[in-house]
């Protein structure tokens, strides 16, 4: 039976953290590891975290904030199980769907081409799906239909740890935003399925705590987005996307300083860049299951 961890990476929720745990740990009879890393949080998490003493958690306590990317990073280089489960500190499993985690097992079993899985994210209060948070552009789809797609989304999911092996870690400089897609795009082009299962449901609270400020935010995701687009979009593709996300990151923050930001940051970045581009065949795939390519 492939061995399943569970990575949560937290900052700054202490609150939250602890539903979450105290979720997770009704499935734990399932799971290798329960590992936890702490982004140098200052609101006690290290602390209670200590105080875990169940023998299924494994607890990273980072001397500095790595952000999304190398926090989970950092679970991912610990972990030597077969399946990794990605989990937000202000997100629970729905538990009247049975459990999650030999729901993943089953998809893995079944599917030898399948890399990633992503789930069904629903908001924690208004019990209904997280438009922005469901991987498919056409948000008019059966979101209750158990369908390939094209990326996934980091509120919860699960990856293959072969995918890693052969695709790599997260890129740490993201820190956050687009890392999912960036990971995205290399798994399809090493030949890796990537499904959505609604038969693996959370419910996500985004909590506000713990995230960066707004303009900052919006500054990373347009340099990140930049990234994404340059390292594997063909030239048109990428020309349109960039544009596209220019004037909704204008919009959003209110600001045409902030992509301009965003766009500084990216140039310093590209000289370390190496391309990788999506080819014909993956194109086709991305847009049979409305992943991201113009936006």
């Amino acid at each position: 039976m492939e061995k399943i961890d569970l990575i949560i990476i937290s900052y700054n929720r202490l609150d939250e953290l602890k539903n979450t745990v105290n979720n997770v740990l009704k499935y734990k009879k399932s799971l290798n590891k329960i590992i936890i890393i702490d982004n140098n949080s200052i609101d006690g998490t290290d602390k209670w975290l200590q105080t875990l003493n169940d023998e299924t958690f494994e607890i990273i306590l980072s001397k500095k904030n790595l952000g999304v990317a190398g926090g989970r990073n950092l679970g991912i280089r610990k972990s030597e199980a077969d399946i990794l489960v990605f989990l937000d500190d202000d997100a629970v499993f729905n538990e009247q769907k049975g459990n999650p985690f030999e729901i993943i097992r089953k998809n893995f079993e079944e599917n030898k081409r399948l890399g990633v899985i992503a789930f069904k994210i629903i908001n924690y209060y208004t019990k209904r799906v997280q438009k922005n948070e469901f991987p498919f552009t056409n948000k008019n789809i059966d979101e209750n239909k158990k369908q390939n797609c094209a990326y996934y989304i980091g509120a919860g999911h699960a990856i293959l740890n072969e995918v890693f092996i052969k695709c790599g870690l997260y890129p740490e400089d993201y820190f956050y935003g687009k890392e999912e897609l960036d990971l995205s795009l290399r798994a399809i082009n090493k030949g890796f399925e990537i499904s959505y299962d609604p038969n693996i449901e959370i419910f996500h609270k985004q909590s506000p705590k713990g995230r960066m400020k707004n303009d900052e935010k919006w500054i990373q995701v347009y340099r990140n987005r930049l990234i994404v687009s340059y390292k594997y979009y063909p030239f048109l593709y990428r020309v349109f996307t960039n544009i596209l996300w220019f004037i909704k990151i204008s919009i959003v923050s209110n600001s045409i300083i902030v992509p301009i930001k965003g766009y500084i940051k990216y140039l310093k970045a590209k000289k370390n860049l190496k391309q990788s581009l999506i080819n014909k065949e993956n194109i086709k795939y991305i847009k049979k299951y409305y992943g991201r390519l113009y936006y």
